[in-house]
């Protein structure tokens, strides 16, 4: 027996369905990994690793926000190191009376979009439902995103276990199927075709904590080309207990002030805690610290190892000086050194992204030396999820 749970395109979920409520106060943070061989106009490319990291922040609900980052592509598997940041991108979501959580169809965040979902009453094991749902591709790596939507079918096998955690175990498939039509997609994708089949773990009240995708993918490129996708994605749920950001914005300024640091200022941004360290002491026009800075580094990796289940994000600024391609790669590696300090220190590189921003976040004037030293800095931000 199929049962169809019809859902809009645009509906983006991690906790799905109309027998679920959206805990008030839990927060998300969705892992999805991908390992796949590549082939661009049937020659092989090689293996590419890569990995997308989401924040789904419920502060006031029924209002939520959901962050996302892109870290840098990998010919070997990075899981266990600091990554850079290649792109952000964040989006306002809601979620309605009935716990489901919708998205702007124009916004390109979340892989996976109804994907996995719920049944939409209770099944037997044995028994399928069918579910609509979206893909985000970008096979020509351009940063624009094209939308594919889909028909998911589920069907239970049975009960399982997930660690020591008693779960619903589903098998899921879906082709993928595009002529074109996205109206916010990269134009240069003309189609796709291929399938995507999964094992998914459901807790037993049907919130998704994990699924492994095998994946096969050809793309039709504007021009005649094509770009193959071969491999598989994992993607791991965590349910999170909101940051208790006053408490620990209080306990990390009574750090700061315990340890007599100089220009470190804490604020609260809608991704977490702020940290950051003005004037840090490089080298001119370089990415090598000062000796001077290292008590100060000593300092901060001690306050950062009490918050432990927290991951950070890194982020290097500069005056806007010179070329914006130059400033980029300036802040980029003054990042990665900041964040090989930290790692060196004993802070796990697992729990590290980073990226720069150059000169494009200044913070004061950059006509006068002042400010210009004002906007060299780097901020460390403890995120929310």
């Amino acid at each position: 027996m199929v049962r169809r749970c019809t859902l809009t395109v645009s509906i983006l979920v991690f906790v799905l369905g109309t027998s679920i409520a959206l805990p008030g106060q839990t927060h998300r943070r969705i892992t999805t990994r991908y390992d796949v061989r590549r082939t661009v106009n049937n020659r092989y490319q090689g293996l590419v690793y890569g990995e997308y990291r989401f924040s789904l922040i419920s502060e006031s609900p029924p209002d939520l926000r959901i962050h996302q980052y892109n870290l840098e592509k990998l010919a070997h598997d990075g899981r266990l190191e600091k990554r850079l940041v290649e792109t952000v991108a964040s989006a306002p979501v809601t979620v309605d009376d009935r716990g489901v959580i919708q998205i702007p169809e124009e916004e390109d965040v979340l892989l996976f979009q109804n994907i996995p979902a719920p049944p939409p009453e209770p099944v037997a094991v044995g028994e399928s439902w069918q579910a609509l749902g979206a893909v985000l591709v970008d096979p020509l790596d351009s940063g624009e995103m094209t939308r594919i939507p889909i028909i998911a079918e589920y069907r239970l096998r049975g009960e399982g276990t997930y660690g020591e955690q008693a779960v619903w175990v589903v098998d899921s498939l879906f082709a993928l199927r595009y002529r074109g039509g996205d109206p916010y997609g990269d134009p240069k994708v003309v189609s796709a075709q291929g399938r995507h089949q999964s094992v998914i773990y459901y807790t037993k009240d049907w919130q998704p904590l994990f699924f492994r995708s095998t994946v096969e993918e050809q793309f039709g490129i504007q021009g005649g080309g094509t770009v193959e996708n071969r491999g598989f994605f994992l993607t791991w749920y965590e349910y999170l207990a909101a940051l208790p950001r006053q408490e620990i914005t209080r306990e990390l300024q009574a750090r700061v002030d315990a340890e007599e640091l100089k220009d470190v200022n804490i604020t609260q941004v809608a991704e977490g805690i702020r940290v950051s360290l003005e004037n840090l002491l490089f080298i001119a026009d370089q990415s090598l610290l000062l000796p001077g800075e290292q008590s100060r580094l000593e300092a901060i990796s001690r306050i950062l190892g009490q918050y432990p289940d927290r991951n950070i994000l890194i982020t290097g600024h500069t005056a806007d000086v010179g070329t914006q391609e130059s400033q980029q790669e300036l802040s980029e590696q003054r990042a990665r050194v900041i964040a090989d300090e930290l790692i060196r220190r004993g802070i796990e590189a697992r729990r590290i992204i980073y990226r720069g921003v150059g000169g494009l976040e200044p913070v004061a004037d950059n006509q006068t030396e002042q400010g210009r030293q004002k906007n060299r800095r780097v901020e460390i931000l403890l995120l929310e999820n």
